[in-house]
């Protein structure tokens, strides 16, 4: 059941608290809607409300880990620019929890996507450890040798390495 305030001249009598207060001015009434107005677009430019109203729930955590990002960002250069010493210490503890739940939040959104690692980190991970072997091979073979093995290696790899690059490449994922 919907509880309506009461109004009795200039007073408005609220039911569920019994109290009685001024009736908002016309000017008071104009900022409400104002505000109101603006929440409203703020809601629809919000990626977290987008996301959680249409998208998945790793799209939802993503569109968090992004948001929480952005405010211990602000709270480090909160920080930073902070004089008063007790100011910074509350800061630092803030930014401390938001970084723990982007730890947590993070850890959860690898559990979701099957513990698979990122097409990106895949194709830096191959491409250190090719230039590792390659490496390896042209200080333990002479010239030629080492050539030959590079070429083959690249030969082989090539096709595998090309396709994990493709996708690091292609649309992100957040």
């Amino acid at each position: 059941m919907l509880d309506l305030p009461i109004v009795v001249k200039d007073k408005v009598v609220e039911l569920d608290v019994r109290r009685l207060r001024d009736r908002p001015s016309p000017r008071r009434l104009a900022w409400l809607d104002a505000f109101g107005a603006a929440e409203t677009q703020h809601q629809a430019h919000d990626a977290v409300l987008h996301a959680a109203t249409v998208g998945s729930t790793v799209e939802v955590l993503r569109a968090q880990l992004v948001e929480i990002c952005r405010e211990a960002a602000a709270l480090k250069w909160d920080r930073m620019h902070s004089t008063d010493a007790r100011e910074r210490q509350r800061l630092s503890s803030r930014r401390i929890r938001a970084l723990g739940a982007i730890a947590a939040g993070t850890i959860e959104l690898n559990k979701l996507e099957g513990g698979e690692p990122s097409p990106r980190v895949m194709a830096k991970v191959l491409d250190d450890l090719q230039g590792v072997v390659e490496g390896a091979a042209c200080e333990l073979f002479d010239s030629p040798a080492a050539g030959r093995f590079v070429e083959t290696l690249r030969c082989r790899l090539g096709p595998a390495l090309a396709e994990v690059v493709s996708e690091a490449s292609g649309p992100s994922r957040g």
